[in-house]
């Protein structure tokens, strides 16, 4: 069975009855006195007729007559400043559960990003290398070309703008990573096509690689922000 609810009209009737109940009990505690009598007995020295009065009594009980009729608007205005702090902690709650929610998303992805940047990075050394010992030209392959436009693709994501609007990792540097990307991503587009790679000049390997150490740097700056983000929020 379910409480029933006392609401604010309850109270102001409330209070209205009590006061109406008081000065019914004061009409009659004071209805055989007269309506103004002596402080002392005439015949004191400091006697003074007429001081105390019970007009002057009811004047002065009105105050607190208007503090009871004053209570359930009190009451009420104390309720509606509950409910909009409640409101509030409620609202803060949501906005930083979506912000702690893509901190801990924005950490995974760049995680992801690491280990494919390190990918590439190891099969350019090898690329490097190979091209160095045979003197054969600096050959991309499919699979490695298909990492770079991927790793543009990825960094082009929404969550690291919207992360880095609530938290400030660097003035220009996505824009700057993802301008890098974007041509490494052009150089390597036509061998991710091509199962056999494409042979690439050595400005163009150069291009990707200092591309791809690029977002490699920016990555650990994301990863760092991003857990020192939830470290200070989540305690």
């Amino acid at each position: 069975m379910s409480t029933p609810v006392i609401g604010d009209r309850y109270w102001r009737g409330f209070g209205f009855g009590l006061i109406v109940a008081f000065l019914a009990f004061l009409a009659w505690k004071t209805s055989g006195e007269p309506w103004c009598a002596p402080s002392a007995p005439s015949w004191l020295p400091w006697a003074e007729p007429e001081e105390h009065c019970v007009r002057e009594r009811i004047s002065a009980l009105a105050g607190w007559g208007a503090v009871i009729v004053a209570l359930p608007t009190v009451r009420m205005l104390a309720k509606q400043i509950r409910d909009a702090d409640q409101f509030h902690k409620q609202t803060i709650a949501m906005a930083m559960e979506k912000q702690l929610i893509l901190a801990s998303r924005t950490r995974r992805r760049v995680n992801n990003e690491q280990r494919r940047i390190d990918r590439i990075k190891a099969n350019i050394a090898n690329m490097n290398a190979s091209a160095g010992s045979t003197g054969h030209p600096t050959m991309l392959t499919q699979a490695t070309a298909k990492m770079v436009v991927k790793l543009a693709e990825n960094f082009d994501e929404r969550d690291f703008d919207e992360f880095e609007n609530i938290t400030f990792v660097g003035a220009t540097y996505l824009r700057s990573v993802r301008k890098a990307l974007g041509a490494a991503q052009q150089i390597a587009s036509p061998a991710s096509k091509t199962s056999g790679g494409t042979t690439l000049s050595a400005r163009d390997l150069n291009r990707i690689d200092n591309a791809v150490t690029r977002a490699q740097t920016h990555a650990k700056r994301l990863e760092e922000h991003a857990k020192r983000y939830l470290k200070r929020w989540e305690g």
